[in-house]
């Protein structure tokens, strides 16, 4: 049987818990290929935001630039406002390609972390 504290989605989900009270983000979001939630974790409780259909939007969005201007393996998109700005990044994991979303604070690294946090979620496999 299946410890849920030692789940993939309980060790993600305390990954981006330990970034956020860092003050490097203010919420963090893995959703699946089909724009499912996998895991998340907020700064302070507060209504979903349709993060599911921006992420979508984004993935064809993308896969357009990707058309257009030749990039191969577009990995991230930024949404920047003065206030703040949310990561996209998209990698595989899970057998399939999944979208992480960070809401980071104006003037906060948040690369560092990210990569970091992309490369535990990528190291799980599915048996």
């Amino acid at each position: 049987m299946l410890d849920v504290e030692t789940s993939p989605q309980a060790m993600i989900e305390r990954r981006m818990a330990e970034v956020i009270a860092l003050g490097n983000y203010e919420a963090a979001y893995l959703f699946s290929q089909e724009g499912l939630p996998m895991a998340q974790a907020r700064k302070e409780s507060r209504e979903e935001t349709p993060l599911v259909e921006i992420s979508m939007l984004l993935r064809e969005v993308r896969n357009t630039a990707a058309e257009i201007a030749g990039l191969s393996r577009l990995r991230e998109i930024v949404v920047e406002g003065e206030n703040k700005k949310m990561v996209f990044r998209f990698f595989r994991a899970f057998d399939q390609e999944v979208v992480l979303v960070v809401v980071v604070p104006k003037g906060k690294a948040y690369r560092q972390h990210t990569n970091r946090l992309e490369k535990m979620i990528a190291a799980f496999s599915v048996d």
